[in-house]
């Protein structure tokens, strides 16, 4: 594909609990990425010492650049703790953050071409660079938000929007906010939905800990994943005579501690079972046995959690918000997730029809074919040759293709 090799550094500094979407995120461009030769691509993780998130997941071929995390490690414990607490404090205290320096000396020493960051606090550099800001759901729930959290984004991730050679974004609805609230140039946005980490189906150590039949939502407990509505549409359910037992797994934040007392008051302690942060063999096998993966949420640049059932062939039952019906189309029965009528009214009639739990399945698996880390990783691959000003191959214009059309029509 190309006449030399390109060197890219991707900035993977995470900790090893509390940032599962980033994560799957992490994952998903590890494997894809591996599809791209060797000789044409060379990586360079940088990833945090003391963690290990990424020793099963990144490729042993590729090379790690390990860094000190702030604060000897201390933010680390920290944030796998108090997820939510470190979100909203740390604009205030990043100025102070000594990871806050450049790593251009390193990136520079090692012939990196390009700096991927990910996720939307990446590091400081003067090297061409591609990001991405995932999404500005600030715009949309102000209130979920502290004034210096949206002070941050608008200030900080803008910054880097601005800044970067290309600007990912997984949906075109993302692309309008990103030109709309930001003023970013539509032909610096680089439309690609993401795949969800190719996953085969798995045993797990402890069956006994999960119910026999049961609805699943993966989900950290942040506010606009909305477990509120989730959860007064289960105690409705309960008092229609349906005992449908309800699996939540996700990082715990400080909101948790309210969907427990809310629990407590819709008396759901029978049904509703909270088994936190969990291993992705875990979720693997529950995302395979679950008869129905549920998604509330009011608000996803695009739901990983969706595609993820999909490909497992778990039916999937969600929001009727964007970007849910351009992602579904008709392979997702959808509810005014602002209604927990609606939401119950519509688990109770998938729950109970297997036919349509089959139809749905065989219209998604057709559906998303093309949704491959094949197509993922060329499109990626694709895209820092553009930022590189170098030549794309016909099969990588392909995989852009083939993946912009499961968004776009």
């Amino acid at each position: 594909m190309l006449t030399r090799q390109i060197t890219v550094a991707i900035d993977a500094r995470l900790p090893d609990q509390g940032q599962g979407g980033v994560l799957q995120v992490l994952i998903s461009l590890s494997n894809s990425l591996n599809h791209v030769p060797r000789e044409d691509l060379k990586k360079i993780w940088i990833v945090f010492e003391g963690t290990n998130w990424w020793r099963q997941i990144i490729s042993q071929g590729d090379e790690i650049f390990e860094v000190s995390a702030p604060f000897k490690g201390l933010s680390l414990s920290l944030f796998s703790r108090f997820p939510k607490l470190l979100s909203r404090i740390y604009p205030l205290i990043s100025r102070f953050i000594p990871a806050r320096a450049s790593l251009d000396n390193y990136l520079i020493s090692q012939e990196v071409d390009l700096v991927h960051l990910p996720y939307q606090d990446g590091l400081f550099t003067n090297l061409p660079f591609v990001y991405n800001p995932h999404d500005l759901q600030h715009f949309y729930f102000p209130d979920f938000f502290s004034k210096s959290q949206i002070k941050h984004r608008n200030r900080v991730w803008r910054a880097k929007c601005q800044t970067a050679s290309l600007v990912f974004s997984a949906s075109p609805m993302v692309t309008n906010d990103l030109t709309e609230y930001w003023e970013i140039p539509q032909n610096k946005i680089f439309l690609v939905p993401i795949p969800p980490p190719r996953r085969s189906a798995n045993a797990i150590s402890d069956r006994k800990r999960f119910p026999e039949e049961f609805c699943l939502y993966p989900a950290v407990s942040w506010p606009h994943k909305n477990h509120k509505n989730l959860l007064q549409a289960w105690a409705i359910l309960k008092n229609k005579g349906y005992a449908i037992p309800l699996v939540l797994t996700g990082a715990e934040t400080s909101y948790t501690q309210e969907l427990y007392k809310l629990v407590d008051e819709l008396e759901l302690n029978d049904l509703v079972f909270f088994h936190g942060h969990v291993s992705n063999n875990d979720l693997t096998w529950l995302l395979t046995e679950a008869k129905i993966v549920i998604i509330p949420s009011l608000f996803e640049a695009m739901s990983l959690t969706v595609w993820d059932a999909q490909f497992l062939q778990t039916p999937v039952i969600c929001s009727n918000v964007d970007p849910f019906p351009l992602q579904v189309a008709d392979t997702a029965i959808m509810f005014d997730p602002h209604d927990p009528l609606d939401i119950a009214n519509q688990v109770m009639m998938l729950w109970e029809q297997p036919d349509l739990q089959a139809d749905l399945i065989l219209k998604a698996s057709r559906r998303i074919e093309n949704l491959t880390e094949e197509n993922y990783g060329l499109a990626i691959y694709g895209a820092y040759l553009t930022t590189l000003d170098m030549k794309r191959s016909e099969e990588i214009n392909s995989a852009v293709t083939n993946l912009r059309h499961l968004i776009t029509g």
